[in-house]
């Protein structure tokens, strides 16, 4: 859309420039904006274009830099439970393994008591 405006400024048709211009999305619109502060047409030592890094930022970047932060605030938790349910099926086996030995234990000396 950028040269579709460049295209209709070059023919002198500011009314399509314009029309595209509006339809910019926001983040485009602001380094356009910033670009024609500059006088591009006119002043050599612009930007050759709003797309340069000083004057885009992108929105993707900074939405994969949150989403990157929240998975790993969501994976420190997920290990943390994973370690309490460890603990917690270990404990269970040692405490199912005690219980067997104990009734074990229990039932070999009520067999001594027997004989």
């Amino acid at each position: 859309m950028f040269m579709e405006v460049l295209a209709a400024k070059q023919a002198g048709n500011e009314q399509l420039a314009n029309f595209y211009v509006e339809r910019f999305p926001p983040d485009v619109r602001k380094a356009y904006d910033a670009w024609l502060a500059q006088k591009p047409f006119e002043n050599p030592n612009a930007d050759p274009h709003p797309f340069v890094p000083r004057l885009y930022e992108p929105r993707g970047p900074r939405e994969a830099a949150d989403a990157t932060a929240k998975a790993a605030s969501t994976l420190k938790t997920a290990r943390s439970a994973g370690n309490i349910s460890g603990q917690y099926l270990a404990n269970t086996v040692l405490f199912a393994t005690v219980l067997f030995f104990a009734a074990r234990q229990e039932s070999s000396s009520n067999s001594a008591c027997v004989q």
